[in-house]
């Protein structure tokens, strides 16, 4: 038995969401608790944690309105893992190492695990399928809050941090980083595919969100699931993955503002001395030119 949370802004994607969970989710008993947010403008964990209050069943989804399940019978293969004493959250892409950085949820491909199709802004779609073990469910720290199952003595233990996260970024990260700091086990499942239909954007909020996520749980990073070999040289690894975000950043189209690089760019030339900062100043000046050759600034 599961219920489905969802925040929604769009009524006809959600409505075409529910009619996908009917026609997939098997001989599973479930409810669907649309919270539509058009006008009262909460952030996630409000209203997450609102409608799991709300909800009837011990296992809890939340969904983004914008994912469809491929998989058919789905619900039958999430409860009984759900059901082990150790599962926390199981979802469908994260890492199995968390650092105290600004970047996204995959630090690199060696710690990425993901079982879903994306859809591209741009058109065309991406098969993103990483489990290197061959497992059904990989381990991991942190899960992308495209979709998170949980079972409700899971999620009351822990619950959606409000307070840090008042709005719509980090609540993921956060929360599953909670569940795993708490002792359970947090999963990537490879036995159901979802396709999610829209491309994350990096915007100010994102950034000053990772800055609440890195003081939080500073005491408590680097986390992981196995070894990780980068913790010797740890202060060099940060650095390194900084860098090669907010390069990647640059580089990107459709995926944040100048803006936001410039935040990023800010916050690296604080934390690091001039002559570690310098090559990060020489991609910025390189890079504003383009964009601005190209029209995007």
């Amino acid at each position: 038995m599961i219920s489905v949370i969802i925040c929604s802004v769009k009524p006809s994607q959600v409505s075409r969401l529910e009619k996908n969970i009917a026609e997939t989710i098997g001989h599973v008993e479930y409810e669907v608790i649309a919270f539509d947010n058009r006008n009262t403008h909460y952030g996630l964990c409000e209203i997450y944690n609102l409608c799991a209050e709300k909800s009837r069943y011990d296992n809890l989804c939340f969904a983004h309105e914008d994912i469809q399940f491929d998989t058919i019978g789905w619900g039958e293969k999430i409860i009984p893992k759900l059901s082990e004493t150790d599962c926390g959250v199981i979802g469908f892409a994260g890492t199995t190492a968390r650092i105290s950085a600004l970047c996204g949820i995959g630090l690199s491909r060696a710690h990425w695990r993901s079982n879903y199709i994306q859809h591209m802004n741009k058109g065309g779609m991406k098969s993103c399928f990483k489990n290197p073990d061959r497992v059904e469910f990989s381990p991991v720290v942190s899960v992308d809050g495209m979709c998170l199952f949980v079972s409700r003595k899971v999620w009351q233990e822990v619950r959606f941090d409000e307070k840090t996260f008042p709005n719509f970024h980090l609540y993921d990260l956060d929360f599953t980083t909670a569940v795993f700091r708490a002792g359970y086990i947090n999963y990537i499942c490879n036995t159901v595919i979802v396709e999610h239909f829209s491309e994350g954007y990096y915007t100010q909020e994102w950034l000053a969100a990772t800055i609440d996520f890195n003081n939080k749980w500073r005491d408590a990073l680097p986390l992981y699931v196995s070894g990780f070999p980068c913790i010797k040289n740890l202060d060099r690894y940060v650095r390194s993955r900084e860098f090669r975000f907010i390069k990647a950043m640059m580089k990107s189209r459709g995926k944040c503002s100048w803006e936001l690089i410039d935040g990023l760019c800010r916050q690296y030339y604080r934390k690091y001395p001039f002559y570690r900062s310098i090559v990060v100043w020489f991609h910025a000046y390189r890079y504003r030119k383009r964009w601005k050759r190209e029209g995007r600034l």
